[in-house]
């Protein structure tokens, strides 16, 4: 791969004819020779595999531009299933599929620049913002019952998951509270001001998902509620990604941190990340969190590396560099004659497979100790 150049790799000799360790070998590649991309690959159950050979002996993976052509292509009976990841898509799949929800570890959250925004800066309006979130109602009104809400980068069946270290729930009561208190008085027009500093935050977001924009508007509006001022700068991904995240010039962004089930938070919190191409989007900076996410590397047994994760989470707690949101789910939707999916978590989208080799769609009875045919 070394001497492919990027924009050649989907068409290279390496990825028209892969190797693998899983269920399925490669058996044969279909290219669109005018769009010069690959339309699908043709997998056949593998009769090596460590845990037997799949029930199902041929698999036909396509791919398309767009999740709509995949929806489409789903509708008209050319593919057997679908993923999806928005509200109305699964909504216009639930007559004719079945539905598996598989959740993933990633979370989305708004990102907090405190060297760029005064108000944010103080610990008050922070902790006063992540009040005011009423996580309970962005779910259920932009995803259903696919998402669940996150108060944290751990969430509950991670390693080193500590409850107590969350940050608090929804209480708008508890928010305005909070910034009277601390001088932050609401003004004619309903927004609160303190030393002649207007609240006003700038909200930076993709509008490449139709559903980040609607988790904003709701944000403007809940944050309205308390006294905040929110105005919303929406970008192509691209230019958020490169003109905004890499220059960190926001107040404050909706974006998401990549992680796995098996939590390592260096990456995503740590000082040294700050930077492009580092990925703490908070720019935190903070010394004891520095500590910790480098000791746990160092550190095998797992009751010293859980006091370890439960010092990360008490430092996020406190400091407040985000407002955790939610962690999506993915749906994959597929004919009821396909059976045996059974993945309910997964680290990433294409883990959606990780049982693939069970899956099946015929069957028959079988004596009890017989083996797979």
């Amino acid at each position: 791969w070394g001497n492919v150049a990027p924009e050649q790799f989907q068409l290279t000799e390496y990825n028209q004819q892969p190797i693998g360790t899983g269920p399925y070998e490669f058996a044969d590649v279909n290219i669109n020779e005018e769009e010069d991309v690959i339309d699908s690959y043709v997998l056949r159950a593998y009769k090596g595999f460590y845990k037997g050979e799949p029930y199902i002996t041929k698999v036909v993976m396509y791919f398309y531009a767009t999740r709509l052509d995949a929806i489409e292509a789903y509708l008209h009976g050319k593919v057997t299933g679908v993923v999806v990841d928005q509200k109305e898509h699964v909504d216009a799949l639930h007559e004719t599929a079945h539905k598996q929800s598989i959740a993933l570890p990633h979370y989305f959250a708004v990102f907090f620049n405190q060297t760029k925004s005064v108000p944010l800066a103080y610990d008050e309006v922070r902790e006063a913002l992540s009040l005011a979130t009423d996580r309970q109602q962005i779910i259920a009104e932009v995803f259903g019952d696919d998402a669940v809400v996150r108060y944290a980068p751990f969430a509950d069946g991670m390693i080193g998951y500590d409850g107590e270290q969350q940050q608090p729930s929804f209480d708008k009561e508890k928010a305005k509270k909070l910034l009277a208190e601390k001088g932050w008085n609401e003004q004619d027009d309903g927004i609160r001001q303190k030393d002649g500093q207007r609240l006003s935050i700038l909200l930076h977001v993709s509008k490449n998902h139709v559903q980040y924009i609607k988790i904003a508007q709701m944000l403007k509006e809940q944050w309205k509620d308390v006294g905040v001022e929110l105005h919303i700068q929406e970008h192509e991904k691209a230019d958020l990604e490169s003109n905004v995240l890499q220059s960190r010039d926001y107040d404050a962004v909706l974006y998401a941190h990549q992680m796995r089930f098996e939590p390592n938070l260096l990456p995503l919190w740590h000082s040294r990340e700050k930077d492009d191409p580092g990925v703490n989007f908070a720019l935190l900076d903070d010394k004891d969190m520095d500590a910790a996410l480098d000791d746990i590397l160092k550190i095998k047994n797992q009751d010293e590396r859980n006091a370890q994760y439960k010092k990360q989470q008490e430092i996020l707690k406190k400091e407040v560099p985000a407002v955790f949101l939610f962690a999506p789910k993915i749906s994959f939707m597929h004919v009821e004659g396909l059976k045996g999916v059974a993945t309910e978590r997964a680290n990433t989208t294409y883990d959606r497979y990780a049982d693939i080799e069970s899956w099946f769609i015929k069957q028959k009875r079988v004596r009890k100790n017989a083996q797979k045919q």
